[in-house]
């Protein structure tokens, strides 16, 4: 059984810890907080099975600590800790499901006993939780199936929806009156900390947050998530309700951000999509979606509403000139030449601010499409260039959009420009094996050069760029270091040492030496003898 214990006196906290028989009871400490914005967080991440919390601290106290849990469908039992003051609104904290409570000074022996009745009890309330959980998880499974479906057959549908048809299919219950969709966006401030199970957790729980909301105001409600953080509401009412389903769909904005609060990596950005008849359903599906668009002019953290006019921008390649100078940079590996392009082509944009911001989304698409389809196709590609449209969808400020593209220019040009090196290098690779190899037999520029299947002075451009060193000087070189090996380490006599570095006339191995070295061989042998 998991502990977490928060109280703003941090020493109450600590004296708490070192009163609890953790060994003997069993039980695991999570962590001792001093400030309940921080126990929250740690509750909405690891889900403790006990909370021994100040019922009355700074900030969040006690009981909105309990009402932002339950909020967030985790089952943690909490304990209060009180002074003899807080008794009587102790003793109400009970009717909100806490289970029990302490008064200051806490008494090791009472604490135990607490604990030890939870922990009896632990694995019969797991157990019941693991069942309903399962029941919740299938049902709930279910229900985003069917939203998911429904929604999808609504956006491939054509201008006007057949419900009638939709609920006899998919058991929806969609009726006369209103329908207004709106999207969710959950972004990153920093998008290399995406978890994709924490993802998950997040956004079901922002699910159920808002089905519990709305459903008093509803006929049907459908979600749906798409890309593991895009949620997707499809709300149906009767006019009547009309005013007071936007009025909720603000107030589940706020509870959107007050349980983010425990999740501050998130950025999360509500868009409405224009209120029609069920009939008109995907034009709210579209709008919305639209509207979510202006994030990047008007940034994340916020709700986009009806006062964002949405057009239907279209951009379906890149114009010639832009096109024609992309490719250029591309085959010259030059991600200066090309982020010019980029930031060109931005600019155009900019300078019409009637333009839709959608225009940004969908010239990156374009833009990175077209410049990896500049170059040579392979699976690493294929995965690299989803990898960022992907990121793409994330980006809620032109400025971050700008850097994701750059970035993904001078990545791509650097992975190309290494490749080319990689291919240019290997033949030169492989004469340097077979000199060490064969350095004692006769070798030749001409020899390898066919080995390679290479033309001899393109290999013997090639093999100075990379060596820095012509041919024959790197061979001369490699032997005479051979030869400087053998006369310090073996008697053997000074041809047995030239034939076997290469050398069949002694007085031109001589030569050689000297030229290197700069004494000869016997002098050398000498000097280390």
């Amino acid at each position: 059984m998991t502990i977490l214990i928060v109280d703003d006196e941090f020493r109450i906290g600590q004296l708490i810890r070192r009163l609890i028989h953790f060994e003997e009871l069993g039980l695991e400490l999570i962590d001792v907080f001093d400030d309940s914005e921080k126990a929250l967080g740690a509750i909405l991440l690891h889900h403790p099975d006990v909370v021994i919390s100040d019922i009355k601290m700074p900030g969040m106290d006690g009981l909105e600590l309990v009402r932002r849990t339950q909020e967030a469908g985790i089952a943690s039992r909490f304990v209060f800790v009180s002074g003899f003051r807080e008794f009587e609104y102790a003793h109400k904290a009970l009717q909100y499901g806490v289970e029990d409570y302490l008064l200051k000074p806490v008494k090791e022996e009472d604490l135990n006993n607490i604990l030890q009745k939870l922990s009896d009890g632990h694995e019969q309330v797991l157990q019941h939780r693991r069942e309903e959980k399962q029941l919740q998880e299938e049902a709930r499974r279910g229900r985003y199936i069917r939203g998911f479906d429904l929604i999808q057959a609504i956006e491939s549908a054509g201008e006007w929806v057949d419900w009638q048809e939709l609920n006899r299919m998919m058991q929806s219950n969609v009726q006369n009156g209103k329908m207004l969709a709106f999207l969710l966006q959950l972004d990153y401030y920093d998008a290399s900390q995406q978890d994709d199970i924490q993802d998950r957790m997040v956004i079901n729980n922002l699910i159920t947050m808002t089905e519990d909301r709305l459903r008093p105001h509803l006929y049907e409600q459908l979600y749906a998530v798409q890309d593991k953080t895009l949620m997707i509401g499809l709300l149906n009412y009767a006019p009547a309700a009309s005013t007071m389903v936007r009025q909720e769909l603000y107030t589940v904005y706020a509870d959107v951000r007050r349980y983010l609060s425990g999740f501050p990596e998130y950025v999360a950005t509500l868009a409405f999509g224009e209120e029609i008849t069920p009939q008109q359903g995907k034009l709210s599906l579209q709008t919305a979606r639209q509207r979510m668009n202006w994030r990047i002019a008007l940034g994340a953290n916020r709700i986009i509403g009806p006062e964002h006019f949405v057009t239907n921008p279209k951009l379906g390649e890149l114009d010639t000139i832009a096109r024609a100078q992309l490719q250029n940079a591309v085959e010259a590996l030059n991600a200066a030449a090309a982020s010019r392009v980029w930031q060109d082509l931005v600019r155009q944009i900019q300078s019409n601010p009637q333009n839709d911001p959608a225009l940004y989304y969908m010239l990156a698409r374009c833009f990175l499409n077209t410049f990896y389809g500049d170059l040579t196709w392979d699976e690493r590609r294929i995965r690299q260039c989803r990898n960022w449209l992907e990121q793409v969808r994330h980006c809620w400020q032109l400025p971050q959009l700008n850097e994701l593209v750059e970035q993904a220019i001078a990545e791509e040009l650097q992975t190309q420009q290494k490749e080319l090196d990689n291919q240019t290098a290997r033949p030169v690779r492989m004469a340097l094996d077979y000199i060490a190899e064969n350095y004692a037999q006769k070798i030749g520029l001409d020899e390898i050069a066919e080995m390679l299947q290479m033309n001899s002075s393109y290999f013997s451009t090639l093999f100075k760029k990379e060596t820095g060193r012509n041919f024959q000087n790197y061979l001369t070189e490699y032997r005479i270091e051979k030869a400087k090996e053998l006369l310090r380490t073996t008697n053997e006599t000074m041809m047995s040492v030239a034939e076997q570095v290469g050398y069949q006339d002694t007085r031109y191995f001589s030569q050689c030496f000297v030229k290197v070295v700069g004494v000869k061989p016997s002098l050398y042998r000498k000097m280390y003898s």
